[in-house]
């Protein structure tokens, strides 16, 4: 028969196991996230750069520029997932959330893309890929809502309302390439590279 002591054990394990933070996946996304902002960042930036005439680069730089990050990104995400394959299950219901949020964002992106690619070409129109970034932006906002929703740091509600300004302006200025680049750039750095560096450095016993 079941004593009052181990139903409070009961009721004590399932209330951990609901705000459980502890777990090493935070650290390998805060890596991954921050690479992302990292590296994306730079290519909007150099973008931006090039569009006020500050850089000229060959076409062969350009090119360099428009797949390097991708390559990076995906070099750095190897390696994080393959070092500890033993933490990249996430431990209890909030941690699990999160970490599912991020995910289904990362294959939403990547049907988006794929998405909008196919039309840009077909309709031979540089300007609808222009949207895809914007639609990113604002699936990023929403995601941090929804993790600021259940983790209550206030940075989390701030990198929410960045990604969903950013989307705003970025949107507002596809007819200005040079504004757009800025907008973005700016959006990468402060609302995916900084988050995923804060993330990575997080406590373990808050994390």
């Amino acid at each position: 028969m079941q004593t009052a002591q181990d139903k409070a054990r009961e009721d004590i394990a399932f209330l951990r196991a609901i705000v459980d933070e502890h777990s090493p996946v935070y650290k390998q996304t805060g890596i991954i996230y921050g690479a992302s902002g990292s590296l994306f960042g730079l290519q909007a930036l150099l973008g931006w750069l090039q569009v006020r005439n500050v850089i000229k680069l060959s076409d062969m730089a350009n090119i360099a520029i428009a797949i390097l990050p991708t390559v990076l990104f995906l070099i750095v995400l190897a390696l994080v997932l393959s070092r500890d394959k033993e933490n990249q299950n996430p431990k209890g219901t909030a941690s699990k959330t999160v970490i599912a949020m991020f995910g289904a964002a990362g294959l939403a992106n990547l049907v988006l893309a794929l998405v909008f690619a196919y039309a840009a070409y077909k309709r031979a129109d540089f300007t609808i890929w222009l949207f895809f970034p914007v639609i990113v932006c604002a699936l990023q906002g929403m995601v941090w809502y929804v993790v600021a929703m259940i983790r209550k740091y206030w940075w989390m509600w701030v990198t929410s309302a960045g990604w969903y300004g950013t989307a705003l302006v970025a949107g507002l200025f596809t007819q200005s390439l040079e504004n757009y680049l800025l907008a973005l750039s700016i959006g990468l750095f402060l609302f995916m590279a900084v988050p995923g560096l804060i993330m990575a450095r997080i406590k373990e016993e808050k994390a």
